[in-house]
């Protein structure tokens, strides 16, 4: 997944050169602007990833008075860039809770370093809240790739524990997660999932058949133990 960034610089070589570095380390640099008010309107129209901000711009607006008005209507973490270290302007840019400030001349693989982590911690705090935000008798955000995508629990076939990790199979597909598969399961707040397996847990309301070793989920199958088996057998007499 490619990193869309925003460089907000007033001297066009060093945006030339910013831009030259990171699109060589894999982004893609969305657009380079001199003032803040064209950053602002980037931002309107493009919604980048990450913003690299100098603090002094062309125009009006400054970068600190660019990154308060843009933290009133937008949620972009922000890098400050800028041979402008002071006191007072460092204090100043605190304020508007960047995810970094980094002084001119730079580094380059401290840039890059930045724009990862800023993107990275981002995402967390995304996913963190939505996991707050939703409610857990209906969904769970599961990761698949780069991306957390929102998951019905009614998709949910089984999770196979693997280790530390577990997966989860869907209608829809296979997820990832991090949790080991007694975590995985204080998700699972729906009646429906059932442990049938040291290794396995199942939506009992998605499966389509099962015979004295496995459960049927259409052509897919996983195993039960003799443990469970009569809580099992219990639960499908009473679906029917």
């Amino acid at each position: 997944m490619r990193i869309n960034v925003l460089v907000v610089e007033d001297d066009p070589i060093t945006a030339e050169d910013i831009s030259e570095v990171l699109q060589e380390c894999g982004m893609h640099v969305m657009d380079k602007v001199p003032s803040g008010e064209s950053a602002l309107e980037v931002v309107r129209n493009k919604k980048p990833d990450v913003i690299l901000m100098d603090v002094n711009l062309e125009g009006e607006l400054d970068g600190v008075v660019t990154a308060s008005m843009l933290n009133e209507t937008d949620n972009i973490p922000l890098i400050y860039l800028t041979a402008n270290s002071d006191k007072v302007t460092a204090l100043r840019a605190i304020n508007t809770h960047p995810s970094a400030f980094i002084t001119k001349p730079f580094d380059e693989s401290n840039v890059i370093f930045a724009i990862e982590l800023a993107f990275s911690n981002h995402l967390k705090k995304i996913f963190e809240s939505e996991q707050q935000n939703i409610k857990s008798q209906e969904a769970i955000f599961l990761k698949r790739g780069d991306i957390f995508e929102k998951v019905m629990l009614s998709d949910i076939l089984y999770i196979k524990a693997d280790g530390s990790y577990s997966h989860v199979f869907t209608k829809n597909g296979k997820y990832a997660s991090s949790n080991n598969l007694n975590a995985a399961c204080k998700n699972l707040t729906m009646p429906s999932f059932m442990r049938i397996h040291r290794s396995y847990v199942i939506n009992t309301d998605n499966v389509t058949g099962f015979d004295v070793d496995f459960v049927y989920f259409d052509e897919q199958y996983v195993p039960y133990s003799k443990n469970n088996k009569e809580e099992l057998l219990r639960r499908f007499k009473r679906m029917t």
